[in-house]
């Protein structure tokens, strides 16, 4: 047994947790952007460093993950394609929040968002009921 595999485990859950101290780090990092724009100037360095390391840990993440032998199911289409909807209408209300066309208010972001919502909940009842058609491609080879 290689020293990997036996601290595998206990890594995976330290690479985990800094991963999502990382990601809080920068989600507050962008509300200081948004809100305090003068004091986001001063910290854009730290922000900057935040940023590699959360590259490094995702790349010691998948390193870890490659070599992990237990299987895992890949996720339902549900699950997928209410998580692209999410994390595309996330990016996109904050487009519009930063966006001087509709004024930087947040009466058009609050209007992205709750559509955005009610995106989601349409895909995740469409992908549930209609699971067994969502997925790859599959072609008749047989000629019959």
């Amino acid at each position: 047994m290689s020293w990997l595999s036996r601290y595998r485990t206990p890594i995976q859950h330290i690479v985990r947790s800094l991963l999502f101290m990382s990601i809080g780090a920068l989600i507050l990092l962008a509300y200081i952007d948004f809100t305090q724009p003068v004091v986001s100037r001063q910290l854009r360095h730290i922000g900057e460093g935040i940023y590699w390391i959360f590259l490094t840990l995702i790349l010691i993440k998948s390193w870890l993950d490659r070599h992990d032998q237990t299987a895992r199911p890949d996720p339902s289409p549900a699950m997928s394609g209410t998580i692209t909807v999410l994390l595309t209408g996330a990016a996109f209300a904050f487009a519009v929040k930063k966006s001087a066309v509709f004024g930087g208010g947040f009466g058009p972001m609050t209007i992205v968002l709750a559509c955005t919502l009610g995106a989601s909940i349409l895909v995740w009842v469409f992908a549930s009921r209609h699971k067994g058609n969502i997925g790859e491609a599959r072609f008749n080879t047989t000629g019959a």
